[in-house]
């Protein structure tokens, strides 16, 4: 793999990677060589696929919970499957809504906010330090239909 250098290097304890190298200005690239490496010699920590619990008119669809670095990283995907037609109104701003609670084990050490999608529309989602994955937002005045599959892909520390 070849890897872009703009600077002087600084090797950082494998533990701290992937949560620091943007603090000493390393390329983002460069900060993931050692987990691209374990993810091509299938060398995560833990793979985690099942453990979701749905809420109403919610369920899980697709999960891939990769943990990395003794637990401390995951990177997860979700796949959400809507039951029940969310209305969304004018503004796109809505009432929290619980979709899935994950396993505690995928469960980020603080609050995470990242995006949500369809493929065609999209708002903002977030993943509670208990698992609760929940809809924040959504394009305005485009309603949510019953056999929308939502996608959340994400990295974030577990642990503190």
């Amino acid at each position: 793999m070849a890897i872009d250098t703009y600077g002087p290097t600084i090797q950082l304890p494998v533990s701290r990677q992937l949560l620091s190298a943007g603090e000493f200005g390393i390329p983002v690239r460069a900060a993931v060589i050692d987990l691209d490496s374990r993810l091509q010699n299938q060398e995560a920590d833990q793979v985690i696929t099942t453990g979701s619990v749905d809420s109403t008119g919610f369920q899980m669809a697709t999960l891939h919970g990769i943990l990395l670095h003794n637990g401390k990283v995951c990177i997860c995907g979700i796949g959400i499957n809507v039951t029940t037609t969310v209305v969304i109104g004018t503004t796109g701003n809505i009432a929290d809504t619980l979709m899935i609670t994950l396993p505690s084990a995928l469960a980020p050490n603080q609050a995470w906010f990242g995006s949500i999608g369809n493929g065609v529309n999209s708002g903002e989602a977030s993943i509670a330090s208990n698992g609760q994955v929940i809809l924040r937002s959504w394009t305005p005045s485009q309603n949510i239909s019953s056999g929308t599959t939502l996608r959340i892909s994400s990295m974030y520390s577990t642990t503190e």
